[in-house]
């Protein structure tokens, strides 16, 4: 029990306390539109992973796209967690979002990384390259 220092006339926290103080961030990206009209960002819900899509001035007006889940592997003290994620996010102007996105599979093989464009009211989300595309790029004679 402490005694002395800032804490020593307050109480602990409770453990719930302490859980919603740690908890992990929900949106880790975000990015404006060059007309400042959509915002785009990144939402977590327990594992999963959605791409936000929302009109600045009207943000009842939403599309959700799914990313993907987090996948974790291995048992007791070896658990390993593997995140989705979109690690780039960039306007290609006012009404398309191009965004990277990487999402675990159930084993290494079925992981998808993939670089996708998509309108800013959520519709025609579409697969650009992914990594198999760039493995076949070679850079010879550059």
């Amino acid at each position: 029990m402490l005694t002395s220092g800032a804490w020593a006339a307050e109480r602990l926290p409770a453990p719930g306390e302490l859980e919603a103080i740690y908890q992990a961030f929900r949106t880790d990206r975000a990015t404006l539109s060059p007309d400042g009209r959509h915002l785009a960002y990144t939402a977590h819900e327990g594992r999963r992973l959605a791409l936000v899509l929302t009109e600045v001035d009207k943000p009842e007006i939403r599309a959700s796209l799914m990313i993907g889940e987090d996948a974790t592997s291995g048992f007791l003290q070896r658990r390993l967690t593997a995140a989705a994620g979109v690690t780039f996010m960039q306007w290609a102007g006012p009404n398309q979002l191009v965004y990277q996105m990487s999402a675990p599979g159930r084993d290494r093989d079925s992981a998808r990384d993939e670089l996708r464009v998509v309108d800013a009211d959520g519709g025609n989300d579409r697969k650009l390259v992914d990594a198999n595309d760039l493995a076949a790029v070679t850079l010879d004679g550059i």
